[in-house]
């Protein structure tokens, strides 16, 4: 993913002030929020927001999480998706997902230039370290520049109390993004706020639940995420799940083919439809975070969140 003209002038902006005597202002805290535009290159192209909330404590292994939770409207009334949680350790912060053991080191903004971030074995090495000043707090924040040593053409950007300017908290936009896992899926973060103060505004979009494509891709075919159309039952799942369209949905989601893949993008199971519902075995599947991902005949195609939990 070629980094957008914004990031390049932030680079430009970064100061080199690492003496910065003040206390890193914390990503992880109650009612922080964050707006993710996800362009999914199919056939029709599918544009949606994803909007990302860190509600409530959980406490794994004595260590205390927030909990993030997942929407797909604005007014956040479409109910919840206990995605996964985040914690922060002074400059690092790590995630762990619904109902796994391990966590993973998601940011870490105590590394120095040169030094390497792993991720499931691909690096990204660290380039410049400094200061930035974003709209519209105006505050001064840490800033970290990252290239992939793999896919030299890939930059992300990570800011002190935000995250990435390129995904924001979306694990997933990170793993497609530097993994290519999905090299049809772009992630942009909209915004960020906490509460009802808004702490950042991507200046590439004009507002936190947009329908813009990226730059030079035309909007003519988008339209509502398919995904609202397919509901799992139950989630979190033990033992099975089963997958069903609803009666809202357009007749071409009658017959496909489906898979499952685990967070890393691996296919564990896959298979066809033909009446607009399908189920998963998960006897096999360690508690965690899944995805079914469902392509329709016509060739349209959406993916939707599975939980496997711990029995």
């Amino acid at each position: 993913m070629k980094i957008n003209l914004y990031l390049t002038g932030l680079i430009m902006l970064l100061g080199m002030s690492l003496s910065r005597a003040q206390d890193m202002e914390p990503m992880v805290q109650e009612g922080r929020q964050w707006a993710t535009r996800v362009w999914w290159a199919v056939s029709p192209p599918q544009l949606y927001t994803e909007i990302y909330r860190m509600e409530g404590d959980t406490v794994l292994d004595k260590k205390t999480y927030k909990k993030i939770y997942c929407y797909l409207t604005e007014d956040l009334s479409d109910g919840t998706l206990y995605y996964y949680a985040l914690r922060q350790d002074s400059e690092k912060v790590f995630i762990r997902f619904y109902g796994q053991s391990d966590e993973k080191l998601f940011f870490d903004f105590s590394l120095t230039p040169g030094q390497t971030f792993s991720v499931n074995g691909d690096n990204m090495v660290v380039e410049v370290i400094g200061d930035t000043i974003l709209s519209p707090d105006s505050k001064t924040r840490k800033c970290v520049l990252l290239k992939s040593i793999k896919y030299d053409i890939f930059e992300d950007v990570w800011v002190e109390g935000i995250g990435s300017l390129v995904y924001g908290i979306n694990w997933n936009g990170l793993m497609e993004n530097l993994l290519r896992l999905d090299g049809a899926k772009v992630y942009n973060i909209l915004c960020c706020h906490q509460n009802d103060k808004q702490i950042y505004q991507n200046p590439s979009y004009s507002g936190c639940f947009v329908g813009e494509a990226p730059p030079g891709v035309s909007t003519e075919k988008t339209q509502l995420n398919p995904a609202t159309f397919w509901r799992l039952s139950p989630q979190p799942a033990a033992e099975h799940v089963r997958v069903v369209c609803g009666a809202s949905a357009d007749g071409a989601w009658r017959e496909g083919r489906w898979r499952l893949v685990d967070a890393a993008g691996k296919t564990l199971q896959g298979g066809v439809f033909t009446d607009g519902c399908f189920e998963i075995g998960l006897e096999a599947c360690p508690a965690g975070l899944y995805f079914v991902e469902i392509t329709a005949a016509s060739g349209t195609a959406c993916r939707l969140k599975c939980l496997k939990a711990t029995r």
